[in-house]
């Protein structure tokens, strides 16, 4: 479940950046991605008007959790499930490694 958002072309074209997804956060205007749990009560008419629509993906009404469906092998008996929460992404911490910007080189420091 994340968000992902991005440039669009005209945002692309006036910082000379390349269209789509993005860690610019500061230069994104578009949303490409946004599968987020919506909360209780989720009412897609309400989140279109807050414009905060969940984007490339379907919750129905109301609802407010998501299901997977996981193929075992022949014969298991028990499965045992546990539930990592990561609140970044390895990706951006490598693009803010990468991208020099007003700190320089301060995302290298310890």
């Amino acid at each position: 479940m994340r968000i992902l958002h991005g440039l669009d072309e005209q945002m692309a074209e006036a910082t000379g950046l390349p269209s789509g997804p993005s860690f610019h956060f500061l230069l994104n205007n578009a949303t490409f991605k946004d599968n987020r749990l919506p909360p209780r009560g989720y009412d897609s008419a309400a989140f279109e008007e807050a414009q905060s629509p969940v984007v490339a993906y379907d919750y129905p009404e109301q609802h407010h959790w998501d299901e997977a469906t996981f193929d075992l092998p022949p014969g298991t008996a028990t499965v045992e499930v546990r539930l990592f929460h990561q609140t970044t992404t390895r990706e951006y911490v490598e693009f803010l490694r990468d991208t020099k910007g007003p700190g320089g080189a301060r995302g290298r420091l310890a």
